[in-house]
């Protein structure tokens, strides 16, 4: 039986952190990365973000991930955007 995971994303303002888990929930491997980047470096923290988490999810096989969860504080029904 092939393993799932997913993996789980928690922006904070002064750290982002990263997890794979299993489908019981247990912690795989996990790490974080700075969330302080300017206002103006939207592009620079989404590219440290997509690396972080191809680098964890390429420990379990990339092919294994079913999802990603992503919980980020102040976002904005509206405009799509986080605050």
């Amino acid at each position: 039986m092939e393993k799932k995971f997913v993996v789980g994303v928690d922006i904070g303002g002064q750290t982002t952190k990263i997890g794979i888990v299993d489908r019981n929930g247990n912690i795989i491997n996990q790490t974080a990365i700075s969330s302080k980047y300017g206002a103006n470096e939207a592009d620079l923290f989404m590219d440290a973000l997509c690396c972080t988490i191809k680098d964890l999810a390429a420990e379990v096989g990339m092919e294994n991930i079913q999802g990603i969860g992503i919980g980020a504080p102040n976002g904005n029904y509206y405009t799509g955007t986080i605050e």
